[in-house]
């Protein structure tokens, strides 16, 4: 069973990786949130517009970083 589900992971073009510093957040906490995104050579990524997708959250400040081999 563990096989074939690592042999679709193996087959997406596409891989995308979150994660949080903080375990529990509450209102006003600063922290930071990665999204690692991995994808196969030729194909394009497009990012949505980060600070209007999260309207509701006050940003402080953001990075994209290009890609790395």
């Amino acid at each position: 069973m563990f096989s074939s589900i690592f042999a679709i992971a193996e087959e997406m073009p596409v891989t995308i990786k979150t994660s949080v510093d903080k375990s529990k957040i509450t209102i006003g906490d600063k922290f930071n949130y990665n999204v690692s995104i991995e994808a196969k050579k030729g194909i394009t990524v497009k990012l949505p517009d980060i600070p209007a997708t999260l309207a509701s959250f006050e940003i402080k400040d953001y990075r994209i970083d290009g890609p790395k081999k």
